[in-house]
């Protein structure tokens, strides 16, 4: 399978595409949390004894699962649409720095508090 690189004509089919490859990052992972969450939810309502470590080993393998999927997406696009996988590197360099401000502003935050008493 040979695959073509898109050839972009002016700077707006760049846009549109970065924009894509934000949207394809939220849809890809809320498609795969929201059938995570399905499955889970349906195994809940048979009450089986079993049903709650078979909803645990779901949750484990539905990790591997985003990853795989959001690196698969991002190295086909990467030799197909180019602005589509910068749209997602964009959007999870993005969530990785807000990530590393939440964990910055929660450590002087337990710092603060465990010093005050």
């Amino acid at each position: 399978m040979k695959l073509e690189k898109k050839v972009y004509a002016d700077r707006s089919e760049k846009q549109k595409d970065f924009a894509s490859g934000v949207g394809v990052f939220f849809g890809l992972n809320a498609l795969i949390y929201l059938l995570q969450l399905l499955v889970t939810s349906l195994l809940a309502l048979t009450n089986a004894p079993e049903a709650e470590s078979l909803g645990y080993l779901i949750s484990c393998l539905a990790f591997p699962l985003q990853i795989l999927a959001n690196i698969g997406t991002l190295i086909y696009f990467t030799f197909t649409r180019t602005w589509i996988a910068l749209g997602m590197l964009g959007i999870i360099s993005l969530l990785m720095s807000l990530l590393v401000i939440i964990g910055i502003f929660s450590s002087i935050v337990c710092f603060l508090y465990g010093a005050a008493q």
